[in-house]
């Protein structure tokens, strides 16, 4: 809400690369040197790896976030842009114009 509320209206694009993978894999790997210099937050994403796309998709699609035919570029895991692009799809707010291997490429309608 304050990203809203402090905005001078809405953005015309949106780039992202939230972290993306599921909790069990990074207690898994131990991702112990970059763990001792940042958040486990800066690589999990729940369970599944998509909560940050989900929560993402909640926010943009607010009154006021996005300008009418904004863009919205998101950054995921090798192979995983159709996936990732689901949570703003499900919205029924947004057409998928394209993805490639590590992004997917969506507009607002």
């Amino acid at each position: 809400g304050e990203l809203i509320v402090e905005g001078r209206g809405g953005s015309n694009i949106v780039f992202s690369t939230p972290p993306y993978l599921p909790t069990k894999v990074v207690r898994q790997l131990m991702f112990a040197r970059e763990l001792t210099t940042q958040s486990i937050d800066a690589f999990v994403s729940g369970a599944d790896g998509m909560q940050a796309y989900e929560e993402l998709a909640e926010v943009v699609t607010q009154p006021g976030f996005l300008m009418p035919g904004a863009w919205v570029l998101m950054g995921c895991q090798n192979g995983a842009a159709d996936v990732a692009a689901q949570a703003f799809l499900a919205t029924g707010r947004f057409i998928l114009h394209t993805t490639t291997l590590r992004a997917a490429v969506l507009r607002l309608l």
